[in-house]
């Protein structure tokens, strides 16, 4: 278990390291692409890290999810600043207000869908089905919210 472990955790540093250079490397040649791509990368090294947990249920999932979106939105949002676009007086605080509200809300989601998960503790195909559609309603939530506005 030990071996594999260590695989498991040298594929989070393979997935996650270039990860954040994807992301620097994106926000300072202001490529928006880069961010997707990069978000995506780190889910894969966080999901490769859950491969070496033994618990069906990982507590910090709710963290990361909220953690990604909150990236994914200021990585746009440093991207759009740099337009040069003057915004209305107090533009800047009502974002950062909407991006807490909403940072919050997708933790609240997950922490909700975590203890109904918990609670529900049921086996068979259509608990699994029911993860996938919601795991593919995640990154269509994710990959929708975190499109840059034009």
């Amino acid at each position: 278990m030990l071996a594999a472990e260590g695989s498991l955790r040298s594929w989070t540093i393979v997935l996650g390291a270039p990860a954040v250079v994807l992301l620097a490397a994106g926000l300072v040649l202001r490529r928006p692409s880069a961010i997707p791509a990069a978000i995506f990368l780190l889910g894969a090294a966080y999901a490769t890290r859950l491969l070496a947990e033994e618990e069906t249920l990982h507590e910090g999932a709710p963290i990361v999810a909220a953690a990604l979106f909150g990236l994914a939105e200021l990585a746009y949002w440093s991207l759009e600043l740099r337009d040069g676009v003057a915004d209305e007086a107090g533009a800047h605080l009502r974002r950062i207000g909407l991006l807490a509200g909403l940072t919050l809300g997708v933790l609240a989601l997950g922490v909700a869908l975590l203890a109904l998960v918990d609670v529900l503790q049921t086996e068979g195909i259509a608990v699994e089905a029911l993860g996938v559609a919601a795991a593919v309603a995640a990154l269509a939530l994710l990959a929708v919210s975190s499109r840059p506005t034009s």
